[in-house]
């Protein structure tokens, strides 16, 4: 637990200046594989999804020890996606990340509804199904959890590893009460 923290603190120092050393058993490749790729969207490689990636690589060690309202990193991923003309679909994606970090039900589902619609890759199933169980969580709709549970969390982890799909189940058994 204390290792992920100090992690997700050391991506933002690391973000803040790259030139800081840290210790040997912190591992930075996620900031640095996001900064690459930041890189060349900037330069006019638009290979969204290679950056979506990285973004979700960040985004991932980040959002269980910092809210992101007002993180610099954040602001210059939602900058980036908007001055570099993102498709429609990456910046849902993001909208939807931002909704989900600032746990705002109604715009997560929104979002989700919107990538649904376009029939988004971006979101795993297993993402999907959390988020959308999370949205209905936050919006205190226990009915709306349930059903939403029942009809888009059966069977989504079956094939990941024991302890990942164990942890999905808890969350699949948490949603259906």
């Amino acid at each position: 637990m204390f290792e992920e923290a100090e992690t997700a603190a050391a991506l933002l120092r690391f973000y803040a200046d790259p030139t800081l050393r840290f210790a040997e058993d912190i591992s930075l490749t996620t900031m640095n594989q996001w900064i690459d790729e930041q890189r060349r969207i900037v330069a006019g490689i638009d290979d969204w999804n290679a950056w979506v990636e990285a973004t979700y690589g960040v985004y991932i060690n980040l959002v269980p020890h910092v809210r992101l309202d007002d993180v610099a990193w954040w602001k210059e991923v939602r900058d980036t996606a908007r001055d570099h003309h993102a498709a429609p679909e990456v910046l849902a994606f993001l909208d939807a990340l931002d909704a989900l970090q600032a746990r705002d039900p109604a715009r997560l589902r929104a979002r989700l509804d919107e990538l649904d619609g376009q029939r988004s890759k971006l979101l795993t199933k297993g993402m999907r199904a959390i988020s959308g169980m999370v949205a209905r969580e936050l919006a205190d709709d226990a009915p709306g959890r349930r059903e939403w549970a029942a009809s888009n969390m059966e069977g989504v982890a079956d094939a990941e590893l024991r302890g990942e799909r164990l942890a999905y189940e808890a969350l699949r058994a948490y949603a259906s009460r």
